[in-house]
């Protein structure tokens, strides 16, 4: 964190990762931006970050593996979110997200979205 390469060279290529056409790449630049997403610019993390959660989040066109990941780590990225008090401007994203998680037929996805119920109280 903080030095130029980094700033320069590791960041761009996690937020190109973000919008690769693989919807599994996408997950994985997302856990790897979560590792340090309190500590980004704010216009960046609205701007590269939340569209592509948003995206990862949508329950009609996803797999079923991106759509476990998501509930897995929705928690960790609300928690992260709320630095920049982003987790309140996209609640109703967010909350739908995690309604269809605990109400799903997969008990392996709802079994997450208790896990994640602390994050969301």
């Amino acid at each position: 964190m903080g030095t130029e390469n980094f700033d320069d060279l590791y960041l761009p290529e996690i937020y190109e990762l973000l919008n690769d056409e693989e919807s599994y790449i996408r997950i994985e630049a997302i856990e790897a931006l979560l590792e340090v997403l309190e500590h980004l610019d704010a216009k960046d993390v609205e701007e590269s970050f939340v569209p592509n959660m948003i995206k990862a989040c949508d329950m009609e066109h996803n797999h079923d593996e991106i759509i476990l990941k998501m509930a897995e780590i929705i928690g960790r990225i609300v928690y992260k979110l709320s630095t920049y008090d982003l987790h309140i401007k996209y609640k109703d994203k967010i909350l739908t997200f995690f309604l269809a998680v605990c109400n799903s037929e997969n008990v392996e996805v709802k079994e997450f979205g208790i896990y994640n119920l602390p994050c969301f109280h």
